[in-house]
């Protein structure tokens, strides 16, 4: 980031923001890195496809999409989710993967007893669409507020300056309450669901 602003260029961060966190939770929930914030990433253009044809047949006037090859010419949306429930189905398959990572491995876990793989690809989808979308949103709005605000920005600098060197505990994270408060703030007043 630092580079290109340098170079002069503007940064979307919106977009930085939305791959940082598909590739923070793509490792944490599925063990995987897409590494969107390095390179092209299909995975998460197909999220954004599939996110993009949703809104879309939500505010049409018709369900076009129930009128076989129309989907296909407006949205994209079905070829999108096809591809998802390949990768969500290979990364099920797929013994290594499942291992490490906490979500994927408990939710394939009660694949049968509790959960279709049909339900099971569905909620995985659902959960990193859920995640990438809402979060990118909530920290670019705390980021837009802070850039509003610099006391603030520098206070809760501070605060996070203050704490040990090395990973932070839940004790640490719990006593940043002006991170907190900035949070709490940020979802009070620009809240991404109504």
């Amino acid at each position: 980031v630092n580079l290109r602003v340098e170079a002069g260029e503007l940064v979307n961060m919106s977009d930085m923001l939305r791959r940082f966190n598909a590739d923070t939770i793509s490792k944490l929930a599925f063990g995987q890195d897409f590494g969107s914030l390095h390179k092209f990433s299909p995975d998460l253009d197909d999220l954004m496809v599939w996110m993009q044809a949703m809104f879309t047949r939500l505010t049409a006037p018709a369900p076009y999409w129930r009128v076989p090859g129309l989907a296909r010419l407006f949205d994209g949306g079905d070829g999108a989710n096809a591809r998802l429930i390949k990768k969500v189905n290979a990364m099920l398959d797929d013994p290594h993967g499942s291992a490490s990572a906490t979500l994927l491995a408990k939710l394939a876990s009660v694949e049968g007893a509790r959960l279709s793989r049909e339900e099971l690809v569905g909620n995985l989808i659902t959960f990193f669409i859920a995640g990438t979308d809402t979060s990118s949103h909530t920290t670019s709005w705390a980021l837009y507020h802070l850039s509003r605000h610099p006391e603030v920005q520098r206070q809760m600098a501070d605060e996070v300056a203050s704490l040990p060197t090395g990973t932070a505990t839940a004790e640490h994270v719990a006593s940043l309450s002006m991170t907190r408060a900035v949070w709490q703030e940020t979802l009070r007043v620009s809240s991404v669901a109504p």
